[in-house]
């Protein structure tokens, strides 16, 4: 959760559930060093830049070779927006799993919103992750099992993960295993900052001189 890159290697199969690893998470201004990577005596340097909405990242491969990534764009075209991911990884009885996400709170300028999942039929795989861009603001996000018994892991190995932006905002709670359903909830609203406040005004006008005894 928070401001962080996640380091993840990939497996010959690709990028999908059970064919990654997560190898780091990194914060701004920090680095990993995978030493002797490929199995030589050379090592592999991945730096954190910074991070805002998007992050700079620098690769380094025994100090040879220095690739530095530019910021990925923002897939959102309004600024005031950002792009929500679900990502999906069935059991063993995919039909039972649903999701629903929907606003909470009255940010000023967000949309009403009523998102739902569609349905699943592929057992124990990972799904085409569901993105659309959506009003910066608070939302509530709730995922269903018809019968109770979660994603995990008497009939297979599903979990979910909530992407707002590039945050998983539901890490460390999203593994299959939470019965009947799981609520949780994510974002803010944009709240420009109070001025100070004024001071009170100065009485410049002299005491009145006392009267002679």
């Amino acid at each position: 959760g928070g401001n962080t890159v996640m380091v993840v290697e990939a497996g010959a199969e690709g990028t999908g559930y059970a064919e990654s690893w997560l190898m780091g998470k990194l914060g701004a201004g920090q680095s990993q060093t995978f030493a002797g990577y490929l199995g030589d005596d050379r090592d592999l340097v991945i730096t954190v830049l910074s991070i805002g909405d998007t992050a700079q990242v620098k690769i380094e491969f025994d100090g040879l070779c220095t690739n530095t990534i530019a910021p990925t764009p923002s897939p959102c075209e309004n600024p005031n927006q950002k792009q929500v991911s679900v990502q999906i990884a069935t059991d063993t009885y995919p039909a039972e799993t649903s999701w629903t996400l929907k606003k909470v709170g009255s940010c000023a300028g967000q949309a009403d919103l009523n998102l739902s999942s569609p349905t699943y039929s592929t057992a124990n795989a990972v799904q085409a992750a569901f993105e659309q861009c959506v009003d910066k603001g608070q939302y509530e996000f709730t995922i269903t099992d018809a019968y109770g018994d979660g994603m995990c892991c008497s009939y297979g190995a599903g979990s979910f993960q909530v992407f707002y932006g590039d945050r998983d905002v539901f890490e460390g709670q999203s593994s299959g295993d939470f019965g009947a359903s799981f609520t949780g909830s994510f974002g803010e609203c944009d709240v420009p900052a109070s001025p100070p406040p004024t001071p009170a005004p100065v009485n410049s006008t002299p005491p009145p001189t006392p009267a002679p005894v």
